[in-house]
């Protein structure tokens, strides 16, 4: 799961996460969780599109990593 943070200070940028599901295939599925206003309740995305190559912060070693 991925969280979106602010590359120079590593706070969160925004709410919404990104859950990335791994198939026995090797394909990725990939979708957005966005909070609603109801603490209990979230929204769940499909995401579409081809993705730009990006980097994940990992919280464990403290240091960008590829997806």
């Amino acid at each position: 799961m991925c969280k979106y943070v602010n590359p120079e200070t590593l706070k969160l940028a925004d709410k919404k996460t990104k859950l990335t599901l791994k198939c026995d295939d090797g394909k990725l599925e990939k979708y957005f969780i966005i909070p609603l206003r109801d603490p209990k309740r979230s929204l769940l995305i499909k995401a579409e599109g081809e993705e730009k190559n990006r980097k994940v912060w990992n919280e464990r070693t403290q240091k960008e990593e590829d997806l």
